[in-house]
């Protein structure tokens, strides 16, 4: 069996397709050990992974202490394989200082931008958003967007020429793509592959991944019997921006709530919970495994991430998007095209949310339906298990060829 260093950056949504496939490949017999910032320590304990601590990323654009590589390069150089997010700029260094190989792996389209399907970008997808149909404005901003990025990732660029990287390549994308495996943990029901995507990419299907880490039974059972007591609720789950500073979209959802006579349920970290004043009709609760939260909602109102999207469409619950940074807006865009949500502008109004609400609830979901029935049946980590097992093969397949 094969030695894995899982490298990963960013909060729980941009770790949880890595959790997920940790966990499977555990199963499979591999040993793996997990370099991610701190607070991510309670998600190792429950997979009983190693964890490295790494220094806690406050925005993308930072990049990692040259320290905190030299740290890894023993770990590395012990694994057959190293695996990275879209948030770890380490392993194409490390495969570099070491020789061991990496793949990359993420659930975020934007990751993964294309000239064929032009992705909507955060600080540009106000004017994306009113010339949608304008090529020349899509394409404008897909220019702009990498420029920016480039221009303001200089330090990665400048730390890849230190450990003798001088490829020039893109640091937020070309330069953490794997030339042996890329996987993108979503659903092919949001995004399909493209020809300008990298050599072997792989759109492995949706993680439908539980985690036991998140949340307690007590909550839990608060939760299903508030549910059960009356019309099935709407969630309102900000996340994103709106996750650490939650009182505008929570208030604003409430009051939305309120002129449609809909009872609610708020997803907050509990420092926020005295945001939201008790009230009969409207429980407050902390994080807990999603399917579990989501399955008895009627419909949910959320940020658009990744991973909330697809447990909507798993469980056939229609939403309302709300996106407030980063790939949400891209998100939001890819499924309110395919017919599978609503989506507002950031910051919209308590009365624009009632308005959409009520359009949500009363209209039929026919494409989300049979979403629903494609999505139950993806295996995200196993697909990847698959790849990532194939590519551990020729690996070693290549080290017998070369020792002969």
């Amino acid at each position: 069996m094969a030695t894995i260093l899982i490298v990963g950056k960013g909060g729980f949504g941009d770790m949880i397709p890595l959790w997920d496939l940790a966990a499977e490949l555990q199963r499979r017999g591999h040993r793996l050990s997990v370099a991610a910032e701190a607070h991510h320590s309670q998600a190792c304990r429950a997979l009983d992974l190693d964890l490295i601590p790494l220094s806690t990323t406050h925005s993308p654009f930072t990049a990692t202490p040259d320290s905190e590589i030299e740290t890894l390069v023993p770990f590395a150089r012990d694994a057959d394989l190293l695996l990275g997010n879209q948030l770890a700029s380490t392993p194409p260094i490390l495969g570099a200082l070491t020789g061991t190989p990496w793949s990359y792996c993420t659930a975020s389209p934007l990751a993964l931008p294309s000239h064929y399907d032009l992705p909507w970008w955060p600080g540009l997808q106000a004017i994306q958003r009113r010339a949608s149909q304008s090529r020349f404005i899509q394409d404008t901003a897909y220019r702009l967007a990498r420029a920016a990025t480039r221009l303001v990732m200089q330090a990665h660029q400048r730390q890849r020429r230190r450990f003798g990287l001088k490829d020039g390549a893109h640091p937020r994308f070309e330069a953490l793509y794997s030339p042996r495996l890329n996987l993108l943990m979503t659903s092919p029901i949001l995004v399909e592959s493209q020809p300008d995507w990298p050599p072997h990419t792989h759109v492995t299907g949706f993680c439908a991944y539980e985690a036991p880490f998140l949340g307690s039974p007590e909550e839990t059972e608060a939760m299903q019997r508030f549910a059960a007591a009356g019309p099935p609720p709407l969630l309102i789950a900000p996340g994103g921006r709106d996750r650490a500073q939650p009182a505008h979209m929570a208030n604003a959802c409430l009051a939305a709530c309120r002129q449609l006579g809909q009872r609610a349920v708020v997803l907050l970290n509990t420092r926020f919970h005295h945001l939201i004043p008790p009230a009969p009709d409207i429980l407050v609760t902390g994080y807990m495994p999603y399917g579990t939260l989501i399955d008895p909602m009627r419909a949910v109102i959320h940020s658009g991430g990744i991973g909330t999207i697809g447990w909507t469409l798993r469980l056939n619950k229609p939403s309302l998007l709300l996106p407030s940074v980063w790939d949400q807006f891209d998100n939001a865009r890819r499924a309110t095209e395919r017919g599978l949500a609503l989506s507002l502008p950031t910051r919209a109004s308590s009365s624009r949310i009632a308005q959409s609400m009520e359009k949500l609830l009363s209209a039929p979901w026919p494409n989300l339906e049979s979403a629903s029935r494609a999505i139950a049946t993806e295996q995200g980590a196993t697909i990847a298990a698959d790849a990532i097992e194939t590519l551990l093969r020729e690996l070693e397949r290549s080290k017998i060829a070369e020792s002969d």
